[in-house]
């Protein structure tokens, strides 16, 4: 039984963090602007870091020149959030977890 329990406070713990970072990644679409809007999707939250992934390594790198300011609008969405850094990743690169 203690392992219910404990399985259960992990639960009341977490859940609120996996909310928001659902509702981030569904909200990420109004958070970026204009034509790069086309060319990425945010995929997941995880430790603080929002994973987005771009079409391409210009658009990476376009948006790296972004980041300060997309964690900006991040953090004034979500008062609560404690987003630090955004990894953006090439669609269809590997890359270790």
């Amino acid at each position: 039984m203690s392992e219910l329990i404990s399985f259960s406070n992990i639960l009341d713990n977490h859940t609120p963090q996996i909310i928001e970072g659902a509702q981030l990644v569904l909200e990420w679409p109004n958070i970026v602007e204009g034509e790069i809007k086309a060319h990425n999707r945010a995929l997941k939250v995880v430790r603080g870091a929002l994973y987005v992934e771009v079409d391409s390594s210009a658009w990476a790198s376009e948006l790296s020149y972004y980041k300060e300011e997309l964690i900006n609008r991040l953090k004034e969405k979500f008062k609560k959030g404690k987003i630090k850094d955004i990894k953006f990743q090439v669609k269809g690169e590997v890359h270790a977890k």
